[in-house]
């Protein structure tokens, strides 16, 4: 049984987004290039399910292949 964490964040940075999805199920959303003081992942839940859709296959992307 793994008990401990193998990341602390994923993210997708567009040039438009930044979603950032945290290990314990987290999600953060940002306009790229903002001050990203509040998040907007409460109110954009369309892009969220979008960004965590595409977030998904990258989980086990490790080096130069991703």
């Amino acid at each position: 049984m793994r008990t401990r964490k193998d990341w602390s964040y994923r993210a997708i940075v567009s040039r438009r987004w930044k979603y950032i999805r945290y290990w314990n199920g987290t999600e953060e959303l940002y306009r790229t290039g903002s001050a990203e003081t509040r998040s907007l992942a409460g109110s954009k839940r369309r892009v969220v399910r979008t960004y965590a859709r595409a977030l998904r296959p990258l989980k086990r992307c490790h080096g130069s292949a991703c």
